[in-house]
């Protein structure tokens, strides 16, 4: 899906600044963002409305994801290993050595 977006110059300055450092294209840089964004569950919750106003949330999926770049192609490298594979909330913690 085709998808254009004006940002503040500043803005646009600092993502063409990391997506140069990572030696990508800022539109694969914001292509994932974006997916992962929702993938990992992102969102955005619309609130009350009170006349020409309204609130909205936007939910940020905690923890962090790795990428490997190859080329001007990114993937995502899964967390398979280690205590932060899964949530702390998620966790059976009498496997280990809860009581």
């Amino acid at each position: 899906m085709p998808l254009t977006v004006d940002l503040d110059a500043d803005v646009q300055k600092k993502f063409n600044e990391i997506a140069k450092k990572g030696e990508i294209s800022p539109e694969s840089l914001a292509k994932y963002v974006l997916t992962l964004w929702t993938i990992r569950g992102g969102g955005v919750v619309l609130g009350r409305k009170k006349g020409e106003r309204q609130r909205i949330a936007i939910d940020w999926p905690t923890g962090f994801d790795l990428l490997n770049k190859s080329g001007d192609i990114l993937t995502h490298i899964p967390k398979t290993k280690g205590v932060f594979s899964v949530s702390v909330l998620d966790k059976d913690w009498t496997t280990y050595g809860g009581k």
